[in-house]
């Protein structure tokens, strides 16, 4: 079998130059920078060096002519003699390309010397032809060892010159994160600056206070001793006053009495011997553990940010965008070494552009895990572009090019766009009819009531609600009897909307008003404040008045963490969320007061009607954890369900009021149904449900 050889010309160099650029005349060399040995261009075409020219001159008789001394034809000199003749353009260039052309090596072989050695790139082997019979196929490429060492040569100085481009670009990269680092110095020394210039106006406001604490010490003290002294003044000037107008009395009687006074003055001057009022002023500073909190909380004041992600290596996980929808991008960092980041805070960057390159608006939100998610809705379809940095450097392949469609792919579809029969326009729920089999579209509320009894207090509720679009409108009351103290309050529900059903990050908001009013005549608003995508505070806050509609109380927090009553300065926490139960992933999410509604334990079973929902099979699966075996025991369940609808039952503790679907309390069945719970049930109908 033949294999592909490469055949190539290899010139002697030292033949090439005695041949082509060696002057014929003198056996000298032309040389492009000497003088004497220039190439000249004779008219025959013949090229002959300078130094023989002007030696041919010279020793012709002929000053006008010379003869060419390789074709013997006779040539007129020009006007400027030998030098005038044109160098050869040629033999120039042939000078250059063997300056500029490295030598290259032949090897050949040590028991061949004329035999040049051949290189098979397939096999990665040397070898001479004479000497080894090296096996060679159809697949094998064989060239000259001197072309493979040239071929190798250039590959070498291009990955170099690769290389070196690479880290010159990785040079520009440090070099100006190096700049970025010094300059983020400097911001964070302002920063550092400005916060401690605002902690030493704290600082400079106590010493102005307690300076002037100090000086109103000092007035107030200083007025109760004048006012001391100018009683003292006054005495003394008016004993004086006497004693001079009495010294000419000869009266004994009169002096006596005098006499008398003045001794009771005397006495009530000893009270007037010592100052109301003391000098003792002194400060002092460590007569508490303000220093020691002082200290304490300085040496935990602030702190330098850092952070160990490493952009290169963190990722985007991207869903399929549908025009008009929301879309939700997945960032996980990592660090240098590739662990994942299990904190937050890091600078990100995103711009996401449309197919017309305008900015898309979007949502960041920091999990504080080491994850992010941005929430955006494309208005149009076709191609996003999508840059996501952090530290202003791009992340594992930024920018990310997404297709956006206009529609989404359903899972299951059914009917067309319109009002006439299996048509649909904007279905908000899909049920069955039972009695015509017939699927339609059901826009009835849910409504549910509850009543709940105690030696205490008698609680009921009824909750029916409207949805609209992705809010849920209550209108309901609550009611709460607290039958001793004889007062009745009740209260509504405001606004429920859930955010981001199409997405894993779906999260609820509550707003609007919510009006409590006790038969006392006092009464609270309690404002639910909407939130929006960039801050979701979840913030409350309302008033309480009193009957003359006096604000006796005021109420503000987060209603998904703490609730406070009073002014920012004395306020006392009224409510606070409770503990989250342990694994509470795995009950979907439940506060501890939600999983305890679904315990069922024996005395509870005793208890409970077997028409109560906590007895439904599928709902003791879900509790399990089988989720499969639960949804098929929901199916055969609610099937079952809608047979039994047709025969139009009635609730057996409620009924309804006319033909509203509002369900009212009636006292005659509530106490009915605490009787026969006493009673176990017994004498009671109960239909098999489950």
């Amino acid at each position: 079998m033949g294999s592909t050889l490469v055949e190539t010309i290899n010139i002697n160099a030292k033949d090439f130059t005695e041949h082509f650029l060696t002057c014929s005349t003198c056996i000298n060399q032309y040389s492009s920078d000497s003088h004497e040995h220039q190439p000249k261009l004779l008219p025959c075409s013949h090229t002959v060096c300078r130094q023989c020219l002007e030696h041919i001159v010279s020793s012709q008789p002929r000053s006008d002519a010379i003869k060419c001394p390789i074709c013997r034809e006779h040539i007129l000199l020009p006007r400027g003699g030998v030098t005038s003749f044109p160098p050869s353009f040629l033999v120039n260039q042939l000078l250059d390309l063997m300056v500029s052309q490295r030598r290259d090596v032949i090897p050949k072989c040590d028991s061949h010397t004329n035999e040049e050695l051949l290189f098979c790139e397939t096999c990665d082997k040397i070898f001479c032809q004479l000497c080894d019979q090296h096996q060679i196929s159809a697949e094998h490429t064989v060239v000259p060892f001197s072309l493979a060492i040239k071929r190798m040569n250039e590959i070498l100085s291009f990955k170099a010159t690769k290389t070196t481009s690479c880290l010159d670009h990785a040079l520009e990269l440090v070099n100006n994160e190096i700049h970025r680092l010094d300059s983020s110095m400097e911001k964070a020394a302002e920063a550092i600056d400005r916060s401690f210039n605002e902690i030493k106006s704290y600082v400079e406001n106590r010493r102005h206070n307690l300076l002037q604490s100090l000086k109103t010490t000092r007035d107030y003290k200083l007025k109760i001793l004048n006012d001391q002294l100018n009683v003292i003044l006054n005495e003394k000037s008016k004993i004086e006053h006497e004693c001079a107008a009495f010294q000419q009395a000869s009266d004994i009687h009169v002096l006596t009495q005098r006499i008398q006074e003045l001794n009771d003055r005397i006495e009530r001057m000893s009270l007037l011997g010592e100052p109301r009022e003391n000098s003792f002023m002194k400060f002092e500073f460590r007569h508490n553990q303000a220093l020691q909190d002082l200290a304490r909380s300085l040496n935990s004041v602030g702190r330098i940010r850092v952070s160990s992600t490493y952009p290169p290596l963190c990722r985007a996980k991207i869903e399929s965008p549908v025009a008009n929808l929301q879309c939700a991008i997945h960032i996980e960092t990592v660090d240098y070494n590739g662990n994942v980041r299990v904190d937050g805070g890091d600078p990100l960057t995103v711009n996401i552009w449309d197919s017309y390159g305008k900015l898309c608006e979007y949502d960041l939100y920091d999990k504080q895990s080491g994850s992010y998610t941005i929430i955006f809705r494309p208005l149009i379809s076709g191609n996003h572009k999508i840059d996501i940095r952090i530290f202003d450097r791009p992340i594992s392949g930024s920018p990310f090019i997404v297709d956006v469609t206009k529609h989404n792919n359903p899972l299951w579809s059914f009917g067309k766009r319109g009002r006439g029969e299996n048509e649909l326009s904007m279905p908000v729920s899909v049920i069955v009819d039972d009695r015509n089999e017939r699927e339609h579209v059901s826009h009835h509320p849910p409504i549910t009531v509850c009543t709940c009894i105690s030696p205490n207090f008698l609680f009921s509720q009824k909750l029916q609600a409207t949805v609209k679009f992705w809010e849920i409108l209550p209108d309901s009351l609550n009611t709460l009897i607290l039958s001793k103290y004889n007062e009745i309050i009740t209260w509504n529900k405001c606004t429920m909307c859930i955010h981001n059903v199409l997405s894993p990050e779906r999260w609820i908001d509550h707003y609007g008003d919510v009006i409590v009013e006790s038969s006392s005549g006092s009464k609270a608003r309690i404002s639910f404040i909407q939130s929006d995508y960039r801050t979701r505070l979840n913030n409350v806050a309302g008033d309480i008045v009193d009957a003359t509609g006096k604000v006796v109380h005021k109420i503000f927090g987060h209603w998904h963490e703490n609730v406070f009553c009073g002014n920012d300065q004395t306020a006392k926490c009224i409510w606070r969320q409770s503990a989250v139960p342990e694994n509470s992933k795995q009950y979907y999410g439940f506060t501890r007061f939600a999983i305890e509604l679904n315990e069922l334990d024996d005395d509870l079973r005793k208890q409970l009607p077997p028409t109560d929902t906590r007895f439904r099979p599928d709902q003791r699966l879900l509790e399990a954890g089988q989720v499969e075996k639960a949804e098929k025991e929901k199916a055969r369940i609610e099937q079952a369900q809608r047979k039994r609808s047709a025969s139009g039952l009635s609730p057996k503790w409620f009924k309804r009021d006319g033909d509203s679907f509002v369900l009212i309390r009636d006292e005659d069945l509530q106490h009915n149904y605490w009787k026969k719970r006493e009673e176990n049930w017994t004498g009671v109908e109960f239909i098999e449900l489950w």
